[in-house]
């Protein structure tokens, strides 16, 4: 019930080595969407006349923790070592997702997990307290298009073309800018098809390639 105050809470956790004694002040990088629980209510509302129901929290991230108001407790997302990048709660969903970008694997060699690395999607459900890796095979998922209500999400990945383990966004001397896809999700089996089926993307490059050879 949209009605009823929050019960549950996600709270991103992070690691720093500081050099020095740091203050403590409100970051203005901190979305004001992060004070919210999963069933869209604000448990925090500043000085304005609503909230996204859907909203982002960037990283980085070590881990995540959900917090259940009701009872007190509180319970980590990953137990494996992870580094997130960004977290998205789609509070207009029935019932409400975690969408978590994440690395697990230091893909681009540089000996750091970081969000340089390819970003792997995965969904957790806070009704059934359950983790989904949502598979895209040699690419780093970058963001949700579109979250439906209709039991699927539309997300964006970045294909890795020449497999050195992290995505070129913009030309840079010889280097190719690497194509980007659009992947449907299905939220009941969490397997990511592309939107556009293969064989019609072929036949779309053959005639952009024809047309650029005459």
């Amino acid at each position: 019930n949209r009605n009823e105050p929050a019960s549950l809470y996600v709270i991103g956790v992070s690691q720093f080595t500081l050099g020095e004694a740091e203050q403590i002040v409100p970051s203005r990088y901190q979305p004001r969407g992060s004070y919210r629980g999963f069933n869209g209510n604000p448990s925090w509302r500043p000085e304005s006349d609503g909230l996204p129901d859907n909203y982002s929290v960037y990283g980085p991230f070590n881990n995540l923790l959900i917090y259940d108001a009701q009872s007190g407790g509180s319970e980590r997302v990953f137990e494996t070592r992870i580094a997130i990048s960004e977290f998205v709660v789609l509070g207009d969903i029935n019932p409400p997702l975690l969408a978590i970008f994440a690395a697990s694997v230091d893909t681009n060699r540089d000996d750091r997990l970081d969000e340089d690395d390819l970003q792997q999607l995965y969904i957790f459900t806070p009704s059934g307290r359950s983790l989904h890796k949502v598979e895209i095979l040699g690419a780093s998922a970058e963001n949700i298009v579109r979250a439906t209500g209709k039991g699927f999400l539309v997300v964006q990945a970045a294909i890795d073309k020449n497999k050195d383990g992290l995505i070129t966004s913009r030309s840079e001397g010889k280097q190719e800018i690497e194509p980007r896809y659009l992947y449907r999700v299905d939220l009941t089996s969490f397997v990511a098809t592309p939107l556009v089926p293969e064989e019609l993307t072929r036949s779309l490059q053959e005639t952009l390639d024809g047309a650029a050879n005459t």
